[in-house]
């Protein structure tokens, strides 16, 4: 059976600098076994992704928020406080 990978961008929010923004991939080998392969690494504010992505952007509090974008508008999903 084969899946597309899944890609994920974790962006940690940042003050003082650019947010740093990782670019992970997401492959199902099997029940509960994934392989995790590190695209690449950048530091940008305002990222920007692809219809069916999903961005978890992490805050200096510890809280962070799951987005996707659809049809070219980046919607919120999920919050976590």
């Amino acid at each position: 059976m084969s899946l597309r990978a899944e890609r994920i961008i974790l962006t940690r929010d940042s003050d003082d600098e650019q947010d740093l923004n990782i670019i992970v991939e997401y492959h199902y080998l099997d029940l509960n076994r994934y392989e995790v392969t590190l695209k690449t690494a950048i530091r940008k504010d305002s990222f920007h992704f692809n219809d069916g992505q999903f961005q978890i952007k992490m805050y200096a509090d510890g809280s962070s928020t799951l987005f996707r974008k659809e049809r070219g508008s980046v919607k919120t999903i999920s919050n976590y406080l």
